[in-house]
């Protein structure tokens, strides 16, 4: 759930695994940093099936902590992400 912030640095409330299958769990990611937001996690580019969000990329968080989700260049760059070829 997110709770506030600017783009890319958005605050969360924590992260929740709440699918049973990762089919179950598509990416889907909002513009702002309020609500909840579902990722894909990935640990290499081919677990990221859907179109829009075809890389495993890991984004950086707070504390040396990060996090490795389906998601496209474009949002890893905005961010600061690194995604796997």
């Amino acid at each position: 759930m997110l709770t506030g912030g600017t783009p890319p640095m958005c605050n969360d409330n924590g992260v929740v695994a709440m699918c049973d299958t990762s089919a179950a769990c598509p990416t889907t990611l909002g513009t702002t940093c309020m609500g909840t937001e579902k990722v894909r996690l990935c640990q290499q580019t081919t677990d990221c099936t859907e179109p829009m969000y075809n890389k495993c990329c890991t984004f950086p968080g707070s504390n040396g902590s990060s996090l490795t989700f389906c998601a496209n260049q474009v949002i890893a760059g905005f961010a600061g992400a690194t995604c796997k070829p």
